[in-house]
């Protein structure tokens, strides 16, 4: 019998929870006066809250960002503790916002792959990726995408 569940969810990182001043992958969740709140896809859906007073003036000239439900946007992780999760949209560069892209499609790939092969195994996601994935980048800080050439 498979422990196989398709709506198993699991961090892509290591790390429980990220670092302050990473940059995170976030989507919008609702939109509030003041805030709004996001989840971060790659740590399982931690809530997170982006201050609109975070975002300049300037950015709410024409079509106002940050409106969407269920739009990605790349966010700098400004706190973080037990309670609430601060992000902020200032500070990221082009070049930035490109490389976490990218990072965020291996993730994507890599975490289809894991789900794929859970199919017919007893293993859990969270398991797969202590026991191989993890394990894989620890060794050299690599991605474990690099390692499907």
């Amino acid at each position: 019998m498979s422990s196989y569940n398709k709506n198993d969810t699991c961090r892509m990182y290591i790390n429980e929870k990220p670092n302050k001043d990473d940059i995170v992958i976030a989507e919008v969740i609702s939109i509030e006066e003041s805030f709004v709140n996001c989840k971060l896809l790659e740590y399982n859906n931690i809530e997170a809250m982006l201050s609109l007073r975070n975002i300049q003036r300037r950015r709410f000239r024409g079509k106002i960002p940050l409106r969407k439900k269920q739009v990605i946007y790349c966010q700098v992780l400004t706190e973080m503790d037990n309670e609430y999760t601060d992000i902020s949209k200032r500070d990221v560069s082009a070049n930035e916002i490109e490389l976490i892209k990218l990072q965020w499609i291996k993730c994507k790939f890599v975490h289809s792959l894991f789900k794929t092969v859970l199919v017919n195994s007893e293993m859990t996601l969270l398991n797969l990726y202590e026991k191989f994935g993890w394990k894989l980048c620890e060794e050299d800080g690599g991605h474990i995408y690099d390692y499907l050439d």
